[in-house]
């Protein structure tokens, strides 16, 4: 007895099930009642991090959506964001131990971006492609550790940071790139020679500001010109991590020795 198989129906194949053209045999006695044609399962078609297929909607979990640095320090905590930026800042050097680096990143407008513990060794001036998760540390927005990026360029110099007083300097927002002249007032933590920094006061006569693990070698008296970013710590205003001087006059005055 033969077999005569009459189409019955298809069933589309989905992006994570396979699908089939269904034949039933319409005669007596048939070894077969019926046939599939197996048709595999689609791949995810993704656009924008979504997968465009009717029906699925599926996320795309490798998608990093492409944003600005202000987009970016708008974001959502565990959002995966893609970052062009230039690096201006390295606030620690890369570890060989733990292959990593923090850095902050700059747009042309000098918006800011902290970037923690980046897994890839940069430097100043490069222009970079990062994909990470926005994080936060104490209320200020960050990239959180384990970023990568690809290094697309370098700008010499990369960018001009805001100049002015230590008054100025505590009225800027947070992560904004400022160069001050002032005098060491105080040393908060010896110079560590292990990792190369140090943490100090620093006066314009008028106010004070705390520089956190400044990477420059100073003491009590200098006049220092300080280049670094402007951060905040339990809501105080400092000088975050990384930032470096170069000493104008050494000891200017004799009540800080």
């Amino acid at each position: 007895h033969t077999c005569n198989f009459v189409f019955k129906e298809t069933v589309a194949p989905t992006c994570t099930a396979a699908g089939y053209d269904l034949y039933e045999c319409d005669g007596e006695n048939c070894s077969l009642t019926e046939q599939r044609n197996e048709q595999p399962a689609l791949t995810h078609n993704y656009v924008n991090g979504v997968c465009d297929r009717v029906g699925c909607g599926e996320k795309d979990p490798d998608y990093y959506a492409p944003m600005s640095i202000v987009e970016a320090n708008a974001a959502a905590d565990g959002t995966k964001v893609q970052v062009t930026g230039t690096v201006s800042v390295v606030n620690t050097p890369w570890s060989e131990q733990h292959g990593n680096i923090t850095v902050t990143i700059v747009d042309e407008d000098l918006n800011t971006l902290y970037v923690y513990r980046l897994k890839t060794n940069v430097t100043v001036g490069d222009v970079i492609v990062l994909k990470g998760v926005v994080g936060n540390h104490q209320g200020a927005k960050q990239i959180a550790a384990g970023a990568t990026a690809e290094i697309i360029g370098h700008v010499d110099p990369p960018v001009q940071a805001e100049e002015g007083t230590v008054s100025e300097a505590i009225d800027l927002a947070d992560g904004t790139l400022i160069k001050v002249t002032a005098t060491v007032v105080k040393i908060d933590s010896a110079w560590d020679a292990t990792n190369n920094r140090m943490n100090i006061t620093i006066s314009d006569g008028e106010k004070t500001l705390y520089v956190y693990r400044i990477y420059t070698q100073v003491a009590l008296g200098d006049v220092i010109t300080i280049e670094g970013v402007m951060g905040s710590y339990q809501g105080n205003k400092q000088i975050a991590e990384g930032a470096t001087a170069t000493i104008d006059v050494a000891h200017v005055c004799s009540e800080y020795t």
